[in-house]
């Protein structure tokens, strides 16, 4: 009876697909740098693939070191390379080892320890900057002593997404628009402002006063060019709250648009990727049953807002957004 039972199972092993296996990356880790304090980087740790020079330096600059030697990033380094990085902040030093670094199916994995002592009441940035080979990867997972810590999306040059709104041109201002619940009564404050950095900066205070409730900024009535199988792709930092994205479309409706959520972590720059399938009608707030996929070429205007019945400050920053086609084309 045991022979026919190790067979079969041996059977099903062969029959079983098998995954792909991690392929091991070269990396390269690199000393001697300090976060900047203009950096717009926030919170206890930041995780971070960085793909161009003035993005890694507007985060990093090279700290005049005693002893060996720092191994620094090559000037024209991006040109090969892209930069995973780990900043830990607070009371303590850190020190890292990288264990090593794998890719799979597009999945970029960094290993390494980290550990710490005690800063003597000062408080520190302490960075961890691992290049790779820039490769097609579109995520980088960071394992801590064995310990999933943060997952960044990547969305790696020249893959051909459609730039629609840059915030780093002066003019980008001239498109947007604030539209709070003001227009039924309520007292939400919600502006804009083009930042220094290059970004559009959605900001002010929720109230859920007088049945108000919500606070937005949306682009100006403007074809698009969006089709039904574009995914939008937002660069954007928030406080931790809950947006939305508006995509609105010609309708006899009142306070009509397809909408999807948008998760923020506080302080953290993420790329969030939203498929146009994905977005669901809305009116007044509620999803209107029945009304079938956006009509993505007739999406004549886009929005940020924040509706979560939490009233209190806010702030969510955009770099840009961009539209990616399933074939990679526009």
């Amino acid at each position: 009876m045991i022979y026919p039972l190790v067979l079969s199972l041996c059977v099903l092993g062969l029959a079983m697909p098998t995954q792909t296996e991690p392929e091991r990356v070269e990396f390269a880790v690199h000393s001697g740098y300090f976060e900047r304090n203009d950096s717009g980087l926030k919170g206890p740790t930041s995780y971070l693939v960085i793909d161009d020079r003035p993005s890694f330096d507007k985060m990093f600059g090279v700290a005049f070191t005693m002893g060996p030697r720092p191994n620094i990033l090559p000037d024209d380094a991006f040109a090969t390379k892209a930069v995973v990085a780990v900043v830990k902040r607070g009371g303590e030093v850190w020190e890292y080892t990288v264990q090593g670094v794998t890719e799979r199916d597009g999945v970029l994995t960094v290993r390494y320890t980290a550990t710490s002592e005690d800063g003597g009441g000062a408080r520190f940035a302490s960075p961890l900057i691992v290049s790779v080979p820039r490769g097609t990867f579109r995520r980088v997972v960071f394992i801590e002593g064995g310990k999933e810590v943060g997952v960044i999306e990547r969305h790696p040059p020249g893959d051909d997404a459609r730039v629609l709104f840059d915030f780093a041109k002066p003019e980008a201002a001239q498109a947007w628009q604030p539209v709070n619940d003001g227009v039924m009564g309520g007292v939400s404050d919600g502006r804009f402002r083009i930042t220094d950095e290059g970004t559009m900066e959605f900001f002010g205070t929720l109230s859920l006063e007088n049945n108000g409730g919500f606070a937005s900024v949306r682009s100006r009535r403007t074809d698009l060019g969006l089709k039904p199988d574009d995914t939008l792709v937002i660069k954007l930092r928030g406080d931790g709250r809950e947006y939305l994205l508006n995509l609105y479309v010609p309708s006899l409706r009142v306070a009509y648009s397809y909408r999807a959520p948008i998760p923020t972590r506080a302080g953290e720059w993420t790329e969030v990727k939203i498929p146009l399938k994905d977005c669901y009608a809305t009116s007044f707030g509620n999803k209107v049953p029945d009304a079938g996929p956006v009509d993505a070429p007739k999406v004549n205007s886009m929005g940020f807002m924040l509706a979560d019945k939490k009233a209190g400050p806010f702030k969510l920053e955009i770099a840009w957004v961009k539209v990616a086609s399933r074939n990679g084309t526009d």
